[in-house]
């Protein structure tokens, strides 16, 4: 919030904003640590304390968006294109049909699916911030992901709405200390999302809306991007797939999830209700928790 008497920034200073979240997300937040050390300055003060961080995470990636990217980037070299054959006996190119390859990779052992996912996630030379949540709050919802490889429940408590019918689904489940520091997610990081609402500033979690009626909210994280080791431990051995729609049947059920999650942030968040007269779409009926 703005003070009484707000003080005004320099124009010099304002247009350096752009560049300030560029650097932001190049040096800080979308490369693994030992790759750029930097870590953490910029966003201190959403740095969640060691002794809140849970002992487990999972974080959970599109893996069509991942081979689209890849086969479209830079680090789509020659060598790589060769690696990766020698690796899976897979042709990988930029005219390569996406389904096919995913579904090819997903009929690879295990050992491989996780060592050809860690060469093409390190080969990039940025990742998005890898998003996450407590493991032990996710157990029903990553367990039938994978027993059965149904990822629809998953997507959903994690508020994944950009997930659509059909995509498969990588899912990894580490230990939080291979993560290098947990931040409470804020709009830079979420972007456009329209299904992201950011918890009010502070040092400690934030708080997924689930994108179905019944889900229960689970705590929210980012982080950088895990380095290759790691990418390839502690990735599941098996694809999942969302079978089901990930958003709400309707815009009433959304508004329903809406005021289910404005009440979740007013229960976790004593600075929840100065926060939500921000955000008028958050703050129906706000005068009820007055």
């Amino acid at each position: 919030m703005f003070s009484n008497n707000p003080q005004l920034v320099d124009a010099n200073e304002i247009s350096e904003w752009p560049n300030g979240i560029r650097n932001y997300f190049n040096t800080e937040i979308c490369q693994p640590a030992a790759r750029c050390p930097t870590f953490g300055i910029t966003n201190e003060n959403n740095r969640i304390p060691e002794e809140e961080t849970p002992k487990h995470l999972v974080h959970i990636a599109s893996f069509d968006n991942l081979l689209r990217r890849f086969l479209s980037s830079t680090a789509f070299t020659k060598k790589r294109q060769q690696e990766l054959f020698n690796l899976t006996d897979l042709s990988f190119n930029k005219k390569a049909n996406i389904d096919d390859l995913a579904n090819n990779l997903h009929n690879c052992d295990g050992l491989v699916l996780q060592q050809a996912i860690g060469l093409i996630l390190s080969s990039l030379v940025t990742q998005p911030p890898w998003w996450c949540a407590p493991a032990d709050e996710l157990t029903d919802y990553l367990g039938i992901a994978k027993n059965s490889g149904d990822a629809t429940k998953l997507c959903q408590a994690l508020g994944m709405g950009h997930i659509k019918t059909g995509e498969r689904i990588l899912i990894w489940h580490y230990p939080a200390s291979r993560a290098g520091g947990l931040f409470r997610p804020t709009v830079l990081e979420a972007g456009d999302n329209a299904f992201h609402f950011p918890s009010p500033p502070g040092k400690h979690f934030g708080q997924c809306m689930p994108l179905a009626l019944g889900i229960q909210s689970v705590r929210e994280a980012v982080h950088r991007p895990l380095d290759r080791d790691d990418i390839t431990e502690f990735l599941l051995p098996k694809i999942a797939k969302v079978y089901g729609d990930v958003l709400p049947e309707d815009i009433n059920t959304l508004s329903q999830i809406r005021s289910k999650h404005r009440q979740t942030l007013l229960d976790h968040y004593s600075e929840a209700p100065n926060w939500l007269r921000l955000h008028p779409i958050m703050s129906v009926a706000l005068n009820d928790a007055d």
